[in-house]
């Protein structure tokens, strides 16, 4: 940002003082900028990790790893659309009703579907299956060039 700023400032324009001495100079008045942004990120990094917490639900931690059975409750739980738009939607296996986070930011609930994604998650399917049929029609080889290399690998 600002320090990259008056580095290249004291390129473009070093007045009466050689480049290479101008940039040094800025370097060195840089050096208190990235101190206190230094400063600032830790200060900020410690806030959220001891302070500000969240409410969303957690899954393991590192030192434990990935608690299965609460994220296999969890996703069971997401993937139960009867009731919702989704029940009869024809991507719901793919999609799951949006973004989890979304869903607890605006609703509460990680498990709520996000309708407003809907027509562009159905449009990118749709394309994207377009675009396979067409790939297969006009060139039937292309799969067998470009993706079964990398499996065998």
């Amino acid at each position: 940002g600002a320090a990259g700023l008056r580095l290249g400032w004291a390129i473009i324009a070093p007045g009466d003082r050689r480049r290479t001495a101008a940039l040094a100079d800025a370097g060195r008045r840089s050096v208190v900028i990235i101190m206190g942004l230094v400063a600032a990120f830790v200060t900020a990094g410690l806030i959220e990790g001891f302070v500000t917490g969240s409410a969303l639900p957690t899954f393991g931690d590192v030192d434990a790893g990935i608690d299965r059975a609460r994220l296999g409750a969890f996703l069971g739980r997401r993937l139960e659309r009867s009731g919702t738009g989704c029940a009869t939607c024809r991507i719901r296996n793919l999609c799951s009703g949006g973004c989890y986070h979304e869903s607890y930011a605006k609703y509460g609930d990680a498990a709520a579907p996000s309708y407003h994604y809907c027509e562009l998650l159905r449009d990118w399917i749709d394309f994207g299956i377009e675009t396979y049929a067409r790939i297969v029609t006009e060139n039937p080889g292309f799969f067998a060039a470009h993706v079964s290399p990398r499996r065998t690998a």
